[in-house]
């Protein structure tokens, strides 16, 4: 059996028939901007996951820089203890460069000490009944070394060198027989046993002497 509706039901169902296009239309306009903010949010995310990235790269730059910046000040570190390690050494090589110029300087002092003491001492070139050499003994008697020709002929002569102190008057001696020819003179006048074992005692005597010659007493 067919349901009778009121008037007011009628009413109701026109009112609410009249207001659909109207609803319709919100419900579009709704969905049109639920739509646009879904877009705007995909967006937004989007550029949210891009600023993400963007400080990982930034972060991941920030960290290569502090690594490159921390290994450079390493080295600039190494570097300035190697600069002043040098220093360091260059200041030590000065001072040793300085204690040797001082050590040079002593022993050219000893060198021209001795030179002068040998220019003293020099004898003049050796020849028949010269003087080779003359020391002095430690109050300044002198301590003569000399060269004289005992026996001569066709082939050679006997030389004699004496070494004779005026302080005390001890006298040592050595001869040989030599060719007339330079070479064999001064190897007597050199030789480890004629004159260089005669200069060695004059100078080993003349180091340990302390005897001068007394003046002559005067005549009666």
């Amino acid at each position: 059996m067919p349901r009778v509706l009121s008037n007011r039901h009628v009413a109701d169902l026109k009112a609410h028939a009249e207001q659909l296009p109207r609803v319709r239309t919100q419900y579009e306009r709704l969905k049109t901007e639920l739509e646009q903010q879904r877009q705007k949010t995909t967006r937004l995310e989007n550029d949210l996951a891009k600023a993400g990235q963007t400080l990982e790269a930034a972060a991941a730059t920030a960290k290569k820089a502090e690594a490159v910046a921390h290994a450079r000040y390493r080295q600039t570190d190494q570097q300035l203890c190697a600069a002043r390690q040098q220093l360091v050494d260059a200041g030590f090589r000065e001072r040793r460069l300085q204690e040797s110029i001082a050590v040079l300087h002593a022993e050219i002092k000893k060198l021209k000490a001795a030179a002068e003491r040998a220019a003293v001492i020099a004898a003049q070139q050796p020849g028949p009944g010269e003087n080779v050499v003359r020391y002095l003994n430690l109050v300044g008697a002198h301590v003569d070394v000399t060269l004289s020709s005992l026996h001569q002929d066709g082939t050679g002569t006997e030389l004699l060198l004496v070494s004779l102190c005026s302080g005390c008057g001890y006298t040592k001696q050595e001869s040989g027989w030599v060719r007339d020819i330079p070479r064999e003179r001064r190897e007597f006048l050199e030789g480890t046993f004629t004159g260089g074992k005669i200069k060695q005692w004059a100078q080993e005597h003349a180091a340990n002497c302390r005897a001068v010659a007394l003046p002559a007493p005067a005549a009666a």
